[in-house]
C-alpha cells in the first residue's frame, strides 16, 4: 500500500508562488486539507494540495516540488490536443510527457470521465491502429498499457479519500477479461463523483463477485466486459449474478464486448457505454439514495 506524501505549507507556497502566510491561513480556514503533526505543525497531504490547485487554479511556479514535470501548466491543453500528445508519448514510452499531459488536464478541473473517454481511450485506439498497420510494435502497446496504469495510480493518489459516509461501489472485470484500464478508470470516476469505490480486480469469476456483493451490500456494483471467451457460458453465469443482486444494489455493466444482441439477453440497472454516462448515472443514483435516507 502506498503512503501518501505530505507537504509543508512552505513547499506548497513555493510550488504555487503564493505566500506561506496565505497557505497557512487557508489551511486554518479549512480551504486546504491539513493534518497536524504531534508537535502541532501543519502538513498538507498531496491529495489535499491537488484539490486546492484544481479549485483555485493557481499557476504552478515549481511543479517539480509536487512531483510533477517541470513544464506542467494547468489549462495549457485541450482534450483534443492532449489526445494526440498522449498517443505519441505512449508510443514513444515518454513517461514524463504523458504525466505532464494528464496532470495538466486534471489540474484544470477536467473531469476524469472526460479524460478517460476523450483522451486515454482514443489514444489507445490510435496505438491499436498503429499496431495493425505495423507502425507500432507489440512491446510499445504493452509498455503504453503499463505506463498508463502507473499514471492512473498517481491520479488516484491525487484524489481525496472518500468520506466514510459515502455510498459504496465495487466491481471489476469479468472472468477471462484481463484488461485493467477500463475498470481502473471506473473506480477513479466513481471516487471523483463521491463514491467509496473499490476495484476488485480483473478476471473475476461471477461467483466471487456475487460473494463480494452479498458481503458488502454496495449501493452500486459494476462489471466491465472487454473480452468474452464463451458468450453462452457468460450469459448463464451473469444470470446467476443478476438473480443474487437485489436491493439496494444497482448493477451497472459496460465494455466493448457487450454488443447489442448480447445486451438484449441481459438484465441490469444501467448500461453505460462511456465513463461520462457512468458519472451521470452514479450522481443521479447517489442523489436518489440521499433523498431516501433523509426522507
Amino acid at each position: 500500500m502506498s503512503v501518501e506524501r505530505n507537504l509543508t505549507p512552505r513547499q506548497l507556497a513555493l510550488a504555487t508562488g503564493v505566500s506561506e502566510s496565505s497557505i497557512k491561513r487557508w489551511c486554518d480556514a479549512g480551504e486546504i486539507a491539513t493534518i497536524r503533526t504531534p508537535g502541532g505543525h501543519r502538513r498538507i497531504p498531496l491529495s489535499g494540495a491537488m484539490q486546492f490547485l484544481r479549485k483555485a487554479e493557481h499557476e504552478l511556479k515549481q511543479p517539480e516540488l509536487l512531483g510533477l514535470p517541470v513544464a506542467t501548466r494547468p489549462g495549457a491543453l485541450t482534450p483534443e490536443q492532449a489526445r494526440e500528445q498522449l498517443a505519441s508519448g505512449l508510443a514513444a514510452g515518454d513517461e514524463v510527457h504523458c504525466r505532464q499531459v494528464l496532470f495538466e488536464l486534471y489540474l484544470h478541473q477536467c473531469p476524469l470521465s472526460v479524460i478517460g473517454d476523450e483522451v486515454i481511450s482514443p489514444a489507445f485506439v490510435a496505438i491499436g491502429h498503429g499496431w495493425e498497420t505495423g507502425d507500432v510494435e507489440i512491446f510499445q502497446e504493452r509498455r503504453a498499457f503499463e505506463l498508463t496504469r502507473n499514471l492512473l495510480h498517481e491520479l488516484r493518489m491525487a484524489q481525496p479519500s472518500p468520506s466514510l459516509h459515502a455510498p459504496v461501489a465495487l466491481g471489476g472485470a469479468a472472468a477471462g477479461d484481463n484488461y485493467a484500464l477500463a475498470p481502473i478508470l471506473v473506480e477513479l470516476v466513481l471516487r471523483e463523483c463521491g463514491w467509496r469505490a473499490e476495484f476488485l480486480g480483473t478476471d473475476l469469476p461471477m461467483r466471487t463477485l456475487t460473494s463480494a456483493i452479498t458481503q458488502r451490500q454496495p449501493r452500486l456494483a459494476w462489471l466491465s466486459v472487454s473480452h468474452i471467451e464463451d458468450e453462452a457460458a457468460f450469459l448463464q453465469e451473469y444470470a446467476l449474478l443478476h438473480e443474487s443482486t437485489g436491493e439496494p444494489t444497482a448493477l451497472v455493466v459496460g465494455g466493448r464486448a457487450l454488443h447489442a444482441d448480447l445486451r438484449r439477453q441481459m438484465a441490469y440497472s444501467a448500461y453505460c457505454e462511456t465513463l461520462q454516462q457512468l458519472a451521470a448515472y452514479s450522481q443521479s443514483l447517489a442523489a436518489a439514495s440521499a433523498s431516501e435516507t433523509s426522507a
